[in-house]
């Protein structure tokens, strides 16, 4: 009965210790030697894995024992089919046809691809539709007070026409009514010029420049309602799970855990600086038309307000993009003259 023979490394499950062996098996039995180590064990009591890729070839022990065979393959053309592990050889097995691998990877990308695409949209929006407004209160402050610290300074509006905007708005968030209370402030900056951003919670913020850039208060009015499209679909809470969700998803197949770490510490950045996708605009924009009409306006302020915008920011090279897709493009004053919602 001819004795096989390798190198290997042994592990006893109890320590982290380590010793170089030798092993040696027949038909029915294995035998382990070296630094003080001497153990015989029937092959049917142990389970032998194949080396998958670069890794090494493994024998199991049931008292949790392990050796490391350097050279796997030679260790699974020596050892007897029955006592292979059935799974891992199987694996072992694919991993040498080119085809099977290129079928693999397709199926992983395009399952990737379907948790990212839909999954993680889906999973978002559940999570965002029930996060206490407790939360998103707190939320809503801490990203205001980051934004008064670096981009935001006081309105320098005249206290006058801040209490006629004010009034205006009350009057149109009261009579469409919603989900939130909402707080409509005016801040000068700068870095962001003519714009007005949604936050969490129902905090909407409108630069002076954004006030200034309007030539009718009703357009003013309109990108009001705009905001409190992206408020009450809870876009901007949306938007920050959808990125966390997708590392997640990613860190859960790469393994790479300081991507999450890295995450959680930059999700009040990602606040600050999320831009809204096409999709959340055109749903924004549908709210808006909605809420306009309701209150015998037309979503014609809306465009005209857009298309300005769009002009004023492309004469600003060095605007960043903050908070949402202002400035508008030529798709989204289609989309609003596609919803065919008619007022004065």
């Amino acid at each position: 009965m001819a004795f096989k023979t390798f190198t290997a490394v042994y592990y006893d499950g109890i320590t982290s210790g380590r010793w170089p062996v030798e092993i040696q098996f027949n038909d029915t039995h294995l035998t382990i030697t070296g630094n003080g180590i001497s153990r015989r064990v029937p092959l049917a009591d142990v389970r032998i894995e194949p080396q998958i890729g670069h890794l090494r070839g493994q024998i199991r022990f049931a008292d949790g024992a392990m050796c490391e065979v350097e050279d796997g393959k030679a260790l699974m053309r020596a050892v007897p089919a029955e006592h292979q592990q059935t799974t891992l050889s199987f694996i072992h097995r694919l991993e040498n046809k080119l085809h099977y691998i290129a079928i693999a990877l397709l199926l992983s990308i395009i399952i990737i691809w379907g948790l990212i695409e839909f999954g993680v949209p889906y999973a978002a929006r559940s999570i965002a539709d029930h996060i206490p407004l407790s939360m998103e209160q707190s939320m809503g402050e801490q990203v205001l007070n980051g934004m008064d610290k670096v981009f935001l300074e006081p309105s320098d509006l005249p206290a006058a026409r801040v209490s006629q905007l004010q009034a205006e708005f009350a009057k149109f968030i009261h009579n469409n009514g919603g989900s939130y209370h909402y707080r409509i402030l005016f801040r000068k900056s700068e870095k962001i010029g003519a714009n007005a951003f949604a936050l969490p919670s129902g905090i909407i913020v409108f630069t002076d420049d954004m006030v200034k850039l309007a030539k009718d208060d009703r357009e003013l009015v309109a990108v009001l309602a705009h905001e409190m499209g992206h408020v009450e679909e809870h876009h901007t809470l949306r938007h920050v799970l959808q990125d966390s969700l997708a590392v997640i998803v990613l860190v859960m197949i790469t393994g790479d855990v300081h991507s999450a770490s890295s995450l959680v510490a930059s999700i009040p950045t990602l606040l600050i600086q999320a831009k809204f996708s096409r999709q959340f605009e055109d749903h924004a924009d549908a709210y808006a038309a909605q809420a306009l009409q309701k209150q015998g306006l037309s979503q014609h302020w809306l465009g005209t307000i857009l298309a300005r915008l769009e002009e004023n920011h492309r004469n600003q090279q060095s605007l960043p993009n903050f908070l949402s897709s202002h400035p508008s493009t030529p798709e989204r004053l289609q989309h609003l003259r596609a919803l065919k919602l008619h007022a004065d």
